[in-house]
């Protein structure tokens, strides 16, 4: 699939400039938007069309769609019909049962859902270790780890909303409310990704190196 090539070897090489310590310019990252958007129209919508059409005829008086992208796995349409199971596919024919309910405790602490758990790891790193940078942060907890290098697993919070001007989509992509910033002893304030697929399980070993972590289904 050309279009979900070109954006993979997008995300590789500002993940490469990160990994640099390069600068991610604005027209690179205008540049990867575009490729969504022709991503979303050249091959999201005909497979919107092929494969959940038929499920339209069944439930469409109670019916709710969901999308949502990741490098990895594409563009993810779910349908939940009122009373009936959710049915999920994949522009790259992936296919799983649901969403996963598992549940993470840190040190024996309150069970938290993938969002919330790496948010609570993040924020332990960083009252540990007062000092930190957000380059030092993003070199313990790097890009790699997520779904999407792009988005990565921290950003400042001043870039996201600078992106969020021309990619409005972002806003529920990370963890924005005052809340759920983490802010560092240089006062810079820093967010969280919070898209969490099946990458996070390494995500998941790198917080099991600095806390005992249960698992609760």
């Amino acid at each position: 699939m050309m279009e979900f090539e070109q954006l993979q070897k997008a995300y590789e090489a500002v993940e490469l400039l990160k990994t640099l310590d390069l600068p991610v310019s604005d027209e690179q990252l205008t540049a990867i938007a575009d490729l969504e958007k022709k991503y979303l129209r050249e091959s999201v919508i005909p497979n919107i069309k092929n494969n959940l059409e038929p499920f339209f005829s069944s439930f469409i008086n109670n019916i709710k769609m969901t999308i949502d992208f990741s490098p990895e796995e594409g563009l993810i349409t779910s349908i939940i019909g009122e009373n009936r199971p959710t049915f999920i596919e994949s522009v790259n024919d992936s296919h799983v049962e649901g969403r996963e309910r598992t549940k993470y405790a840190i040190d024996g602490g309150t069970p938290l859902n993938k969002r919330r758990f790496v948010l609570e790891v993040v924020r332990k790193y960083v009252e540990a270790h007062p000092g930190i940078t957000i380059d030092e942060l993003e070199r313990v907890f790097p890009s790699r780890l997520s779904n999407s290098p792009l988005n990565g697993v921290v950003r400042t919070y001043e870039s996201v909303v600078n992106r969020i001007k021309t990619q409005p989509d972002l806003q529920k992509r990370f963890l924005l409310e005052p809340e759920e910033l983490i802010t560092l002893s240089d006062g810079t304030k820093v967010t969280i990704y919070n898209q969490w697929g099946r990458a996070f399980s390494q995500f998941l070993q790198v917080a099991q190196k600095f806390h005992n972590v249960e698992c609760f289904e």
